[in-house]
């Protein structure tokens, strides 16, 4: 029996009887499954009725787009899912991957389960445009790529939509102590720009969603991000998301025009969901119009942050390069950035590992504030990293604030 067979008259039944189930497959999934297992039944009499039944909910969820992934989909615990081979699919859950016993038929049925997902954003993947990234409607990053770049055929990763939580919520998970998440609010009520560093995975996006939820309800917000991730509970915000080109290569709207676009608004808070390339100049920009800036970037430490990351950043854009000296772009970036909070995964739980000030005396100074320290305890460190930010600020809002 022909599976794909078993499909085509599938289809062509559903294009005579409601060809609306096809524009909204989710929404018919049990007409789905019925109008599957009635297939199986003619083609395959012989088969069982617990075969029946699994197989017409998997060619029923073929057609929805999920295939076997479904499931994980839906499950609120699995934070990421990888697919490396029709038989090797992982998980991310409670921050460890763990061998799933989802299984794909086949190379075949991977890979119709790539382009199910991929055409739920409106895209498309094939050879000659192999790999790709996009949002599936929930929310959650989807990454694929096939053969010929892929060896094995073919790769899939879903890095779920996160989950928002509150700072106290994080508190509660272990996350940060209570006197870290007090001198951050701080630093939220001050004005301070804050970067939320670490390597991928570790929560950053989830910390960044906690500082701007602190935000108080007289200023105002707007929001520039690759893919949407924050959630907010309020809805005086300005919400800016890139467009990637069409089919044809065309109608691209960039980070960096977005974040250029936003500066023209007059608002208190630049949130940058993700400084990623070029537009890091133009979050540097931010900072000097006068609006207070959250944002994340890949780093390992805070020093690698400001003395490395960010100012590689900068460099990509034409804008940076006019900077021929290094050290410049240093101290701008030194200038711009007050706070670096850097997340890290310590026994598969993702925390606040440091928090540093950032200042300027001739060179860029980065003073530990926070610091992960005996028994995995996030410390407070002794030092005047705090008058520090307070000179360099000296115009913010330190009013009645005990930092």
């Amino acid at each position: 029996m022909e599976l794909e067979q078993v499909r085509y008259k599938v289809i062509q039944r559903i294009r005579k009887e409601n060809r609306e189930t096809l524009k909204n497959p989710e929404g018919h999934r049990d007409y789905l499954q019925r109008l599957f297992r009635e297939q199986l039944e003619r083609e395959r009499p012989d088969m069982s009725i617990v075969e029946l039944r699994e197989l017409s909910r998997s060619l029923a969820l073929d057609v929805m787009g999920y295939g076997p992934l479904y499931e994980l989909l839906r499950d609120p615990l699995v934070t990421e899912i990888q697919v490396y081979a029709p038989d090797v699919v992982k998980i991310e859950k409670d921050g460890r991957f763990i061998m799933s016993d989802v299984r794909f038929r086949d190379m075949d049925h991977l890979l119709t389960t790539i382009r199910g997902l991929v055409s739920l954003s409106g895209k498309r993947i094939d050879e000659s445009e192999a790999v790709i990234s996009c949002k599936l409607p929930d929310g959650s990053r989807l990454h694929a790529s096939i053969a010929p770049l892929e060896v094995s055929g073919a790769f899939l990763s879903v890095r779920k939509f996160p989950k928002f939580l509150t700072m106290e919520e994080l508190i509660a998970r272990g996350s940060l102590t209570e006197e870290a998440a007090f001198y951050l609010k701080q630093v939220v009520e001050v004005g301070l720009n804050i970067a939320v560093t670490g390597i991928v995975g570790v929560g950053k996006t989830t910390l960044l969603n906690a500082l701007a939820d602190l935000i108080g309800q007289d200023k105002t917000i707007a929001v520039c991000e690759q893919v949407v991730e924050l959630q907010f509970r309020r809805r005086d915000v300005r919400r800016l998301e890139e467009k990637p080109p069409t089919i044809e290569g065309t109608g691209a709207v960039t980070l960096d025009q977005l974040i250029k676009e936003q500066l023209r608004h007059q608002h208190d808070w630049d949130i940058i969901g993700e400084t990623r390339e070029k537009e890091a100049y133009y979050v540097l920009v931010a900072t000097t119009a006068g609006h207070s800036v959250m944002t994340t970037f890949h780093a390992e430490t805070p020093r690698d942050a400001i003395l490395d990351r960010l100012p590689d950043l900068v460099m990509l854009s034409k804008e940076g390069q006019a900077h021929q000296d290094r050290q410049s772009v240093e101290r701008k970036v030194a200038m711009a950035i007050d706070v670096v909070v850097q997340m890290g995964k310590i026994d598969g739980k993702r925390r606040v590992v440091e928090i540093a000030a950032v200042g300027y005396d001739g060179n860029p100074v980065i003073e530990p504030l926070f610091r992960l320290g005996y028994g995995d305890r996030l410390e407070r460190l002794p030092g005047n990293g705090m008058e520090m930010l307070r000179q360099k600020r000296p115009y913010r809002n330190w009013k009645g604030l005990v930092v």
